[in-house]
């Protein structure tokens, strides 16, 4: 499996107002090995400079980061992309990232709709969503 072409497309989503995590997001990139093509970078909606719809209840980065994700997914249809990976500039990594993100993407079958990659500690396991929807934890 050549991971460099695994996807279609990478987005790195980062506010103007944070180059540090851009900058830090880069290095994380860098120091892990980052096994698929570099990431385009997204401007991100900054939620406190725009108003949310009147229903919306939660705060404004949750709002901003709802409608950079929109955004980025409407040009990615728009555009034909298959296979499109979104990260955001707080990104981390386990050791041994690039073998463990191939093992994970060989389980995956080739119908798959959407998958995550994320998790809140390092420890990896695969959890099934659905049939169509796998994501990979750390618990």
């Amino acid at each position: 499996m050549n991971l460099k072409r695994y996807f279609d497309r990478v987005v790195l989503i980062n506010l103007k107002r944070r180059p540090d995590r851009l900058e830090q997001a880069k290095l994380a990139l860098n120091q892990c090995h980052w096994p698929f093509r570099q990431p385009e970078i997204f401007e991100a909606v900054d939620g406190t400079a725009s108003t949310p719809r009147s229903d919306w209840k939660a705060s404004p980065g949750a709002w901003g980061c709802l409608q950079s994700h929109h955004q980025i997914l409407s040009k990615a249809i728009k555009d034909g992309v298959k296979r499109l990976l979104v990260l955001e500039d707080d990104i981390f990594f386990t050791q041994n990232f690039p073998e463990k993100v191939q093992r994970f993407l060989e389980t995956v079958p080739s119908d798959w709709d959407q998958l995550m990659l994320g998790g809140g500690s390092i420890i990896m396991k695969l959890a099934s969503r659905s049939a169509s929807v796998l994501a990979l934890f750390a618990v």
